[in-house]
């Protein structure tokens, strides 16, 4: 072989993707025991996507709690789990520390489709969550701000190996949001009050009659007395007028004969009797 034809050989071998071998790609244990449980052989995962790696580094930065600061919930015997062992500390009642809105770091199920398996199935994401404790009732922990993050999955549909690009968010700032939005009023009947999280009645209370009052949530006038019952065949309760009165198909008859009717009999009387 020529001096020219050798450089030309070695040229394309440089040229060439390197072979990948699999103790140059670093998974994790669990990833190695999903695909033997769904039986696939990790060399087959190598060929189809010689580019797939788990990295080292996470993008994701969360704090990690230590054996004294095991999280806990009110009560460690959930109504849906059998024999869960429940230890009773013998500590002195206290009153907690308030959990203020923040990122914290929570177990996030990838989005997948039905009957797909994916690695991972949860990865720990930062997710806005705490108390507004000033305004507990009308505002609730939202995300201002998150970063987005590229990662790989892989899926197996039906016994086929997949590598998958994905988006997932991890939240890095938070604030009081209120729970109700501007959009939730009726712009007939309510105006957005964002002082106090809230749809405000455009009516008042002077405009409901003396036996009504205004209800504030649907903002119309309601009876100040309960619904009652009514004793005569012909009358029902009206809402409007907040009392018993002659049944509607009664008063259209005699409407439609020019009579008047009696609103104690719910007869129809002439109207010049």
């Amino acid at each position: 072989m020529s001096s020219f034809g050798l450089i030309l050989f070695c040229s394309l071998l440089f040229l060439q993707d390197p072979p990948v071998k699999s103790k140059q790609v670093k998974f994790p244990r669990e990833f190695v025991k999903f695909l033997h449980k769904a039986g696939i052989p990790l060399g087959s995962v190598l060929r189809r996507n010689r580019l797939f790696h788990l990295p080292g580094v996470s993008a994701i930065s969360a704090p990690r709690y230590d054996a004294t600061s095991r999280p806990q919930a009110m009560s460690d015997t959930p109504e849906h789990s059998n024999g869960v062992i429940t230890t009773q500390l013998n500590n002195l009642p206290y009153i907690p520390s308030e959990s203020h809105c923040k990122p914290r770091p929570v177990a996030f199920r990838i989005p997948k489709s039905v009957h797909v398996r994916t690695y991972p199935d949860y990865v720990i994401l930062n997710r806005c969550t705490g108390s507004c404790t000033a305004n507990q009732e009308t505002q609730h922990c939202a995300v201002t701000a998150q970063d987005a993050i590229n990662v790989k999955i892989f899926e197996i549909v039906g016994d086929q190996p997949y590598i998958t690009n994905t988006v997932i968010y991890n939240h890095t700032a938070c604030g009081c949001d209120c729970i109700t939005k501007e959009s939730d009023c009726d712009p007939q009947k309510q105006t957005w009050n964002e002082n106090t999280c809230g749809c405000d009645c455009i009516a008042s209370a002077n405009s409901c009659a003396a036996n009504q009052k205004l209800d504030d949530k649907k903002c119309v006038c309601k009876c100040n007395e309960a619904e009652k019952h009514c004793d005569h065949v012909h009358k029902v309760w009206d809402t409007t007028n907040c009392g018993c009165h002659c049944k509607a198909i009664l008063q259209d008859h005699c409407a439609a004969q020019n009579q008047l009717i009696n609103s104690t009999t719910c007869e129809c009387n002439s109207v010049h009797a």
